[in-house]
C-alpha cells in the first residue's frame, strides 16, 4: 500500500480538492491501494467533520491536524523578506506601495521599504541559481526545527501532495519532504499567487490551473517547463453540466422572494477592496427604481459569508434590493446557491475578482467597476490600484473586460446588456480559453491521475 500526504490549510482549497463530481479525494480514495493522509488546520478539522463526515468516514483516509508555524526569530523572517522579494512583479509593487484594502494603511504602513524590495529583485532575483539552488538549501539551513519529523517518522510517506504551495505551511511540509527525499508535487490555491511573491522551496513537478500560470512558474518561480503540466481549475469542473446543480429561475426567484418573471442584476460586494461600494448602489437602485432596466428588476447583493449587513441598512427597505447571506461555498449547499445566483443573473456587476473568470463561464454580460465613486479619493484607497495586478492584467491589457469608468458608463454597459445579452460573447469565450484552460468536467480527473502517476 502507498500513502500520500495531501496538504489542506485552507477553506479555499476545498473547492480544488473536494467539492466537484468526482473530486480529487473521491478518486483517490476509490483506490483501495493508497492510504490518504490529510493534513489540515484545526479551523479545516472542524469545517470536514461538519461538512464532509460521511468522506471522513472512509478507512483509508486519515485526518491529521497540524499547527501553522510562521518565521519567528530574526534570522527567519530576515530570510522569508530577502527571498520574498526575489520577485517584483506589477503584483507585487502595488502590494509594497499601495496595498489593496481599503480599509487599511497602505503597504501595512511600511510604503519606505519599497525600494529595498525593488532592490532585491533587480540584483539578487536575476539569478536563477540564487533562486533554484541557494535559497532552497538556506531555507533548510534556517528553518530548522523541523515541526513535521513527528508525522512524517510516523507515516513515512511515498508522496507529499500540497494543494497551496504559496502557502508558508505547505513550505514546511514540502521541506521535510525534502530532507527525507520524498517525490512531491505541488499546486497553487488560486490563479492569483504565483505572481505576488517568491516562492523558496519547490515540488518537483507543478500542477498549474492555466497557461498563464504554467508561464510565471516558469519565468518568476525558476521551474523547468517538462516539471509542469496545466490541469485547469478543478472547482469549475460542474460548470460543465451546470444544469445538474441549478433550479429553475422562478424557483431562485421564489427562494430570495422576488416576484414572478422578474430580472436582477447580481452585485457581488468587496467592501474592503471598493471604498465607494455604497455609492455604486445606491445608483443602481436609483436606476431600477426609475425603470431604466425595465420594470421588474432588482439589484441583487451576495456579500460574503459573516459580513455584518448592518453596512447595507441603508438600502434594506428599498423593495427592488435583495439581500442573503450565502452559505459557504466550502459545501454543496453553498457552491448549488452560488451556481443559481451565477446562472440566473442578467447581469454581473463586479470588481476585480475571480467572478471575471466566473461570469464569462457563464456566458454573462459583467461589467466591472473601474471608477471611485461620487467622491475623489487617495491612490491608496482606490479600485484603480487592482488594475496593475498581473492576474488582472491578463484580463484587461486584452480588452476581455468591459470596465465602467463612471456613472454614466456604468449605466450605459448595463443598458445595452439588459437590451442584447449576447453582446461581448466573443470576449467572454477568448477569456474562457485563455484563463481557464478547459471548462470539460475533468480537472479533477487531471490532477488525481498525475497524482496517482507520481506515486506509482
Amino acid at each position: 500500500m502507498k500513502t500520500i500526504v495531501l496538504t489542506l490549510h485552507a477553506a479555499n482549497t476545498f473547492r480544488n480538492i473536494f467539492l466537484p463530481p468526482n473530486s480529487v479525494i473521491d478518486r483517490l480514495s476509490k483506490n483501495k491501494n493508497l492510504k490518504i493522509i490529510l493534513v489540515v488546520a484545526s479551523s479545516i478539522k472542524n469545517l470536514l467533520e461538519i461538512q464532509h463526515s460521511d468522506r471522513m468516514k472512509d478507512k483509508n483516509i486519515i485526518l491529521e491536524v497540524v499547527g501553522e508555524f510562521k518565521p519567528k526569530s530574526f534570522l527567519e523572517r530576515s530570510f522569508y523578506f530577502f527571498y520574498s522579494y526575489l520577485i517584483f512583479t506589477t503584483t507585487t509593487k502595488t502590494l509594497a506601495t499601495w496595498g489593496v484594502r481599503a480599509d487599511a494603511p497602505p503597504a501595512g504602513g511600511n510604503r519606505y521599504i519599497s525600494v529595498i524590495k525593488a532592490a532585491i529583485a533587480s540584483t539578487f532575483g536575476k539569478s536563477k541559481w540564487i533562486k533554484r539552488k541557494f535559497i532552497p538549501w538556506m531555507f533548510l539551513k534556517i528553518f530548522r526545527k523541523r515541526p513535521h519529523k513527528a508525522l512524517f517518522d510516523k507515516y513515512n510517506p511515498d508522496l507529499v501532495f500540497l494543494s497551496n504551495i504559496a502557502h508558508f505551511p505547505d513550505q514546511e511540509i514540502l521541506a521535510e519532504a525534502k530532507r527525507r527525499k520524498i517525490r512531491t508535487l505541488g499546486m497553487a490555491s488560486n490563479w492569483d499567487h504565483f505572481n505576488k511573491y517568491f516562492i523558496a522551496m519547490k515540488s518537483d513537478e507543478f500542477l498549474a490551473q492555466n497557461k498563464a500560470i504554467f508561464q510565471e512558474s516558469v519565468d518568476l518561480q525558476v521551474y523547468e517547463k517538462e516539471k509542469v503540466k496545466i490541469v485547469g481549475f478543478a472547482q469549475f469542473d460542474p460548470y460543465e453540466k451546470i444544469e445538474k446543480y441549478t433550479d429553475s429561475k422562478d424557483e431562485f426567484l421564489k427562494r430570495v422572494k422576488a416576484e414572478p418573471g422578474a430580472k436582477f442584476i447580481l452585485f457581488i460586494a468587496g467592501s474592503v477592496h471598493y471604498a465607494a461600494e455604497p455609492d455604486a448602489i445606491r445608483a443602481l437602485l436609483k436606476w431600477i427604481n426609475q425603470g431604466e432596466f425595465g420594470d421588474n428588476t432588482y439589484l441583487f447583493i451576495r456579500t460574503y459569508p459573516g459580513v455584518d449587513m448592518s453596512k447595507f441598512k441603508e438600502f434594506m427597505d428599498n423593495p427592488r434590493f435583495l439581500y442573503d447571506t450565502p452559505p459557504t461555498i466550502a459545501n454543496i449547499s453553498g457552491m448549488r446557491y452560488f451556481f443559481n445566483q451565477m446562472c440566473h443573473a442578467d447581469i454581473i456587476i463586479s470588481i476585480y475578482s475571480t467572478t471575471l473568470l466566473e461570469a464569462a463561464i457563464f456566458d454573462k454580460p459583467l461589467v466591472t467597476l473601474g471608477f471611485d465613486g461620487n467622491n475623489k479619493i487617495p491612490f491608496c484607497k482606490s479600485i484603480l490600484r487592482a488594475e496593475r495586478m498581473a492576474h488582472i492584467k491578463h484580463l484587461i491589457d486584452d480588452g476581455y473586460v468591459t470596465i465602467a469608468r463612471s456613472f454614466d458608463d456604468l449605466y450605459f454597459n448595463i443598458k445595452r446588456y439588459i437590451e442584447n445579452p449576447k453582446q461581448d460573447r466573443d470576449k467572454r469565450e477568448k477569456l474562457v480559453e485563455k484563463m481557464c484552460y478547459k471548462i470539460d468536467g475533468l480537472a479533477s480527473k487531471r490532477i488525481s491521475d498525475y497524482i496517482l502517476e507520481a506515486v506509482t
